[in-house]
């Protein structure tokens, strides 16, 4: 009997693994407008037995007191890193669920970009989001932020070296002021991109 609540609790344990609610701060301009702050929740699954797909479903999603609704993107490729991160990019016609009649205008569904730099690791997700609404002939330009953005001594990739330095970090993620001789330092670009150098 304890080994079958054993195997139940392990079960259970597995199942949660592969979803998480994350609430915190999201901050939504329109049009490059003063953002917005509030209160808000993500969910992340894990799509079992897939490569490293995930669905992303924004809950409840409003913005000037207009509800949208919740609002998934389906498919989102998560790339992991030596550091424990997970990134995701992507770019589509996300399906909105629960909506007023603004998400019936809109077809039920919005275009959504998650940006590059968007990741999670532990209990924190970060995410930078795109969202252009068509409603009434026009087209409302909604940027939104969910979380506080996380730093990873490994980031996405490589991009044009000549563009501006924003940041150098030892490979535990520690600002510095400048590089350390014989040490490998990373250095993150204006762009968001990073890159490994050794100085010698």
């Amino acid at each position: 009997m304890k080994k079958i609540f054993t195997l139940i609790a392990a079960a259970f344990v597995a199942v949660n693994a592969l979803a998480a609610d994350y609430t915190d701060h999201l901050s939504i301009s329109l049009n490059g407008g003063e953002p917005s702050v509030s209160d808000a929740t993500v969910s992340v699954n894990y799509k079992e037995g897939s490569d490293g797909l995930y669905d992303i479903v924004l809950k409840g999603f409003s913005f000037s007191g207009l509800l949208i609704g919740d609002v998934t993107m389906t498919d989102v490729k998560g790339d992991d890193d030596s550091d424990g991160f997970t990134w995701f990019q992507t770019e589509q016609d996300a399906v909105i669920t629960n909506g007023s009649s603004i998400a019936t205008l809109l077809g039920g569904k919005v275009h959504v970009t998650i940006k590059e730099g968007s990741c999670m690791k532990g209990d924190k997700l970060y995410l930078e989001i795109s969202l252009p609404v068509n409603i009434m002939g026009g087209t409302i330009n909604v940027e939104a932020v969910f979380g506080t953005k996380l730093t990873s001594g490994i980031s996405s990739p490589v991009g044009n070296a000549s563009a501006g330095v924003e940041g150098i970090y030892t490979l535990d993620g520690m600002r510095q002021d400048t590089m350390k001789k014989g040490s490998i330092n990373i250095i993150r670009r204006a762009d968001g991109k990073t890159a490994k150098v050794l100085k010698k």
